[in-house]
């Protein structure tokens, strides 16, 4: 019974269901049916539900406790802060290990909101206590995070305040970049120019004041991917034209009788890339490229065939195409 329990609240996280899921009444008509008994036996109400979970997470707590108490090497962390759609603030703490089978671990020691800001002292003040919550804070290794400036402050600031003997050299030390970062940063300058940061928050300072075409020209001057951004960006900007751009994909992919056999696209929707996620950029290439002859044809009954600069010309669409063969995946 306790292991059915511990499977119903594994479904639901992994999931990301709420906790009133298996009240529902053709879930339990369901269960009822397989196993009367059990459909008996088990409370499936969202108070039992939210209960079942905190205790699985503090068992579960005391196992990996153990487990980095148990480790042979230092704890190393890694953290990272994201902002999700509805504008709350979030960190990830990851810890990495090597256990007494010499075989390397990594466990998820938080994900939490960040309140405040993302002031140094304030990110600090959050995986100090994460740390010293799991009892890893006299066995903490390096610490990997991103490239932002911040984050040495916030680093010698949790070091220093967990080891007043720490030197600046020793907090240095211990604080390794992202590599992954790196290539992203790599690839945002190839696309974007050395720059890529500023050129981003002066697309997001448009946005904002509604400057709609100077961040189209701004983006038109990054080339075929600036073009590509501009268009997708044009269909998202209302249902009707992300309507008819599907509507227009269905009559073009009836029209072509002798691709019969091949997959559907039509209902396929282009991609918007933004800044904060990665890949989004390789995602909204793909995409286009697979509707490359929908989109062609959708832009030419457009105005925007009218100015010659908007065009996405056959040149554009070879150039997009290269990233694709370049390993880019992860990087843009």
């Amino acid at each position: 019974m306790a292991r059915i329990r511990e499977l119903s609240a594994g479904y639901n996280v992994d999931s990301n269901l709420p906790f009133t899921t298996f009240e529902s009444t053709y879930l339990q008509e369901l269960f009822r049916r397989l196993d009367s008994d059990l459909h008996i036996q088990v409370p499936w109400g969202r108070t039992t539900a939210k209960k079942d979970l905190e205790d699985i997470l503090s068992l579960k707590k005391v196992a990996v406790k153990e487990e980095l108490d148990a480790a042979v090497t230092q704890i190393h962390i890694s953290f990272d802060l994201w902002t999700s759609p509805n504008r709350l603030a979030f960190i990830s703490i990851f810890g990495h290990f090597i256990d007494q089978s010499n075989l390397y671990q990594c466990r998820l020691l938080a994900f939490r909101r960040q309140i405040g800001s993302h002031a140094d002292e304030n990110i600090a003040y959050t995986v100090r206590n994460v740390v010293r919550d799991w009892g890893v804070d006299r066995k903490l290794g390096v610490s990997i995070c991103d490239n932002a400036a911040s984050n040495d402050v916030c680093l010698r600031s949790l070091y220093t305040t967990l080891d007043a003997s720490v030197t600046r050299a020793d907090t240095e030390a211990r604080g390794m970049r992202c590599f992954g970062h790196i290539l992203n940063l790599v690839a945002q300058a190839f696309l974007y120019g050395d720059d890529s940061a500023s050129f981003e928050l002066q697309s997001e300072a448009y946005g904002m004041s509604e400057r709609v075409e100077e961040d189209l020209e701004h983006w038109r001057a990054k080339g075929p991917v600036g073009k590509l951004h501009n268009i997708v960006k044009f269909i998202h900007a209302s249902p009707q034209r992300t309507e008819a751009s599907k509507a227009h994909a269905k009559e073009q992919e009836e029209a072509d009788v002798y691709k019969f056999a091949e997959k559907s696209t039509a209902e396929l929707e282009v991609i918007q890339n933004n800044a904060t996620r990665w890949s989004s950029t390789y995602m909204m290439i793909e995409r286009a490229l697979i509707k490359q002859s929908e989109l062609n044809s959708f832009i030419q009954e457009l105005v925007l065939e009218a100015d010659a600069s908007r065009r996405v010309h056959t040149a554009c669409w070879k150039i997009r195409e290269s990233p694709l063969s370049s390993g880019f995946r992860l990087l843009v």
